[in-house]
């Protein structure tokens, strides 16, 4: 049988050849103009002819995704159950998948293609990923195995802690969330960070208040999150507009939020330069994720690629004048040189392709000193929002 596969996030569903090296095939594409931003979890229905797949929708979450089923030999596809993700075919007949937290099942005639029946719940509270996919899987015999949700069906709970460089941990004090995209601010006292188990929004720690506020309010996908150098402004990305594509808003939340880039393609946040002149974010417009940088504020002026061969969660080094980001495989620390970047006259940063120089294989993270790597931050010298990067690159920049 061909192995089907959806090669990264946002992408389409594929297949390879077991036998031969060939490249995949595409088999299908998500239909922006329909809200569809990604196709995951394809698995093939007895006979190989047909494939389930799982339709993700832009701007509103696990309740719009949809399960679909392709026909190989048409390429026909027909939606099957709505408001459920990451189904599985099970030999009596049935659809199992995940839906607001659960796991159900409904019949599937696999003649007609159609669902029968009502859905019933199976298990109550399954473990399920911000994203949909469910820790599940039914045996050829029908035994299923699953992980329970617990408290949180979506995404496990975590804490902030400061973290020195003995890999000691001090709790800071925020409650117990689904934090991730962790980024400290450039005075050090508060945290951009966005929550998972609400509605996958940015909010603000305040580390001497003590106190969480919520920065984004829109029901589509908002993280990934960087401060601009005065700490005023907090750069994200965002499903608002149908693709994820990069937004800003004031910290304080007193302002509309902005539009920076409209693109058909996926884009992440990860790093302002330490000038505020240039942003650093990774995006799959060639199809795997590339590292791209553009001036700021002035966003429409220039785009340019970074990276060779993929790459992903971009970082400045405290000069502006090194890229540091992480290759394909999340196995590599690279650089790249970019020199000229954040200085010279103001007027002409924003129109000025920065001096990219050639880049240059980093340390194995693996070989990397654990005094050398930090993590959400310490308070002796780390960069603010900086802490991906090996700490030696930024020494003394």
């Amino acid at each position: 049988m061909t192995p089907s596969f959806s090669p990264q996030a946002r992408q389409p569903v594929c297949s390879a050849s077991r036998l031969r090296a060939a490249p995949p095939t595409v088999l299908t594409r998500p239909d922006r103009a329909q809200g569809e931003i990604d196709h995951v979890w394809p698995e093939a229905l007895p006979g190989g002819r047909l494939k389930l797949f799982t339709i993700a929708a832009a701007g509103s979450g696990l309740d719009a995704a949809q399960i679909a089923v392709l026909d190989l030999q048409t390429g026909i596809k027909k939606v099957l159950v709505r408001g459920g993700s990451h189904a599985h075919y099970v030999a009596s007949g049935h659809l199992v998948y995940a839906a607001a937290g659960t796991l159900r099942a409904v019949g599937f005639d696999l003649d007609s293609l159609e669902a029968r029946g009502t859905p019933v719940p199976v298990v109550p509270d399954a473990m399920t990923t911000v994203v949909g996919g469910v820790n599940a899987v039914v045996a050829a015999n029908g035994v299923l195995a699953y992980m329970p949700g617990g408290g949180n069906a979506r995404s496990p709970q975590r804490t902030l802690v400061w973290v020195d460089r003995q890999g000691q941990e001090v709790p800071i004090g925020a409650p117990p969330r689904t934090y991730t995209y962790t980024r400290l601010s450039p005075d050090g006292t508060r945290v951009a960070l966005c929550i998972a188990d609400q509605e996958q929004d940015v909010w603000i720690w305040d580390l001497a208040r003590s106190t969480l506020t919520r920065l984004t309010f829109d029901p589509g996908l908002d993280n990934h999150n960087a401060w601009t150098p005065d700490g005023r402004r907090v750069i994200f990305s965002s499903e608002r507009g149908g693709a994820r594509n990069l937004y800003g808003q004031a910290a304080d939340g007193t302002d509309t939020v902005e539009r920076l880039t409209e693109s058909p393609n996926l884009q992440n946040i990860t790093s302002v330069s330490p000038h505020g002149r240039w942003l650093a974010y990774e995006a799959n417009n060639s199809g795997q994720f590339v590292v791209y940088v553009r001036p700021f504020p002035d966003v429409n002026s220039g785009t340019w690629q970074v990276s060779t061969g993929g790459g992903t969660r971009p970082l400045w080094a405290r000069s502006g004048q090194e890229l540091f980001y992480l290759s394909p495989d999340g196995r590599r620390f690279l650089m790249i040189k970019t020199a000229g970047a954040e200085t010279g006259r103001r007027a002409s940063q924003h129109r000025r392709r920065p001096a990219l120089g050639r880049g240059a294989e980093g340390e194995d993270p693996r070989t990397i000193d654990s005094a050398s790597c930090l993590g959400l931050g310490a308070r002796s010298g780390l960069v603010p929002g900086a802490w991906l990067a090996p700490f030696s690159a930024r020494r003394g920049a």
